[in-house]
């Protein structure tokens, strides 16, 4: 038989310590450990319930859009009209309070001038338009019904992704007349955005002219820079250099803001008309896409005509709360309206 070995005196005291010493640490271990599990599923209920509450603003933001898109009869038509409030009632078990404000169109631009509100007049006609792939054209229409008008700005913004090609500013106007290859007096629409020397194009001909009156240019050199003069017809485009120098950009609403500013100002009660038209383009790039929601505007130096802008934009902003939540979106376009700005901000 095997001898018993008896335990050692205190080896039972012994164990009781060990014992006791692992529970310590298991204890020191487990307790913050199940503090962080706790913390965790806390977090990641709040995690959840942020995002449910995002989402029901977002939903708010949506349904705001198609009562934009499909002309909701509630909407304010202008910024002078109060917003249209709402409330949906269960989206995720959220209420969202959904506010449509319609926004002027060069608020934090420019600045409103109390005797014309944010009203364009309508003697004062701004369109903006893309002729060809990358190159915009902004016209401005005056009726002549308040006597000289002088024009000192002329703006663009452009969406977010688009931008000015440097360089490519130019005055743009029509022939008012068939013309053959020979004459040295060009009649136009207006030569008020023109330099008082230049060089203009008509389709394929350059022509180089020393003089100008308010609607022709004179003195004209015909098939400059070895191209050839040829007959063009009337409503044709002409086209030449910008009085003033390159526009000046600042970041604005997302996207950028170009504005070209005269100095002196520009008589715009000058031309073959009334209608007096004036025309000024640029090319942009990416050139193979339409900047929808791009939109122009002018600036004169009177009170009662002050800011003229392109009526074909209209630009709301909507705020959609749920819980804690606000999301803010500003949603801009062409009559129909097209959403082209569409941006998130979580509070």
């Amino acid at each position: 038989m095997g001898k018993r070995i008896k335990p050692r005196k205190n080896e039972a005291g012994y164990a009781l310590v060990t014992v006791l010493i692992l529970l310590i640490v298991a204890g020191l271990i487990l307790v913050p450990l199940l503090l962080l599990m706790t913390t965790s599923i806390k977090s990641a209920q709040l995690q959840e319930d942020i995002m449910q509450r995002f989402y029901a603003a977002d939903a708010g933001i949506e349904d705001a859009v198609y009562k934009i898109q499909n002309v909701d009869a509630n909407l304010p038509p202008s910024a002078d009209d109060p917003p249209y409030q709402y409330t949906i009632a269960d989206i995720n078990g959220n209420e969202v309070a959904v506010t449509i404000e319609h926004i002027w169109i060069l608020e934090g631009f420019e600045v409103e001038d109390e005797h014309q509100g944010t009203e364009p007049h309508s003697a004062l006609v701004t369109t903006g338009h893309t002729t060809e792939a990358g190159t915009y054209q902004i016209d401005i229409a005056y009726d002549g019904a308040k006597g000289n008008l002088w024009i000192n700005r002329i703006g663009i913004w452009l969406p977010s992704g688009f931008s000015y090609v440097a360089g490519t500013s130019a005055a743009v106007t029509t022939l008012t007349q068939d013309i053959d290859e020979t004459v040295t007096i060009i009649p136009v629409a207006s030569t008020a955005l023109f330099p008082p020397t230049g060089v203009l194009h008509i389709e394929d001909e350059l022509i180089e002219y020393s003089d100008t009156d308010n609607a022709a240019f004179t003195g004209c050199t015909r098939g400059a820079d070895n191209t050839i003069a040829a007959p063009h017809s009337s409503g044709a485009t002409v086209s030449g250099t910008l009085v003033t120098a390159a526009p000046t950009e600042s970041p604005f609403r997302d996207g950028k803001a170009y504005v070209w500013d005269f100095d002196p100002a520009v008589n715009f009660n000058s031309g073959a008309g009334p209608p007096y038209v004036h025309g000024l383009s640029f090319q942009f790039t990416p050139a193979d896409e339409d900047p929808e929601g791009a939109f122009s505007w002018a600036r004169t130096n009177r009170h009662d005509i002050y800011l003229t802008w392109d009526l074909d934009v209209a630009i709301y902003g909507v705020t959609a709360t749920a819980g804690g939540t606000t999301v803010i979106s500003y949603i801009m376009g062409p009559d129909p309206l097209d959403i082209v700005t569409y941006t998130y901000e979580s509070q």
